[in-house]
């Protein structure tokens, strides 16, 4: 069995879920004071129930983002 999504549109919104993801959390990194969910999604371009979901891990999960 592969960790590996399954081809076509499933993998196609995994990868998206975990680009926005990792672009998510690297406002961690890139920013020197406290980030908010609200600061991480303006600073991606990503809404506010996006942000909290991929914080929460939801995102990967499902691949819904």
């Amino acid at each position: 069995m592969s960790d590996e999504p399954p081809p076509g549109p499933a993998k196609q919104k995994f990868l998206a879920a975990l680009t926005k993801g990792l672009a998510v959390i690297s406002t961690f990194i890139d920013q020197q004071k406290t980030v908010t969910v609200s600061d991480a999604a303006s600073l991606t371009n990503v809404s506010r129930a996006t942000a909290r979901s991929i914080f929460n891990g939801e995102a990967l999960k499902n691949g819904s983002y």
